[in-house]
């Protein structure tokens, strides 16, 4: 509410589509690394450090169709 007072309906608006991107992008780097470790029998800070780079490119990709 107080974001929408302050800045208007399209910042609240932008801002909402950019953290459901994350939050898609965060789903996709969990299910990774769940797969990783599970598949490859891999450690997690091994799994978590490799697919963290996934899960940037999976959100700047989603920001890059969505947002342009």
């Amino acid at each position: 509410m107080l974001a929408f007072s302050k800045q208007g309906s399209s910042y609240v608006a932008t801002e909402g589509c950019s953290m459901l991107m994350g939050a898609a992008a965060f789903l996709f780097y969990g299910f990774a690394v769940c797969q990783f470790m599970m598949r490859l029998r891999a450690s997690a800070p091994l799994a978590t450090t490799t697919m963290l780079a996934l899960w940037l490119a999976v959100a700047l990709g989603l920001k890059e169709i969505l947002i342009g």
